[in-house]
């Protein structure tokens, strides 16, 4: 797991820095200036896909719940499927 805060006011960061070396992998604030730049923090997800040794990447929103399908007992066990089964994309349904 890798976040990227917009500086909320949530204690995200504070909150995350207990999971260092327990899955989190790193952090990061990206300043809003005033203003959410959506562009900006797309080309940074984008550093950060290219960049990251992971066999897989999510952009995920804090109001998102990603489920697993109906016939998986979690979202972990769907992807190592998907995995096995040599898929390289995800597609989720929005709603």
């Amino acid at each position: 797991v890798y976040i990227c805060d917009n500086q909320s006011t949530d204690r995200t960061l504070e909150i995350a820095q207990r999971y260092c070396g327990a899955g989190l992998i790193g952090f990061e604030t990206i300043p809003h200036n005033g203003w959410y730049c959506w562009e900006h923090l797309l080309r940074r997800k984008e550093e950060l896909f290219r960049s990251l040794e992971a066999d897989w990447f999510m952009h995920v929103d804090a109001d998102e719940i990603h489920l697993p399908p109906t016939s998986y007992s979690s979202l972990v066990s769907a992807i190592a499927a998907a995995d096995a089964l040599g898929f390289n994309a995800i597609e989720s349904s929005e709603f």
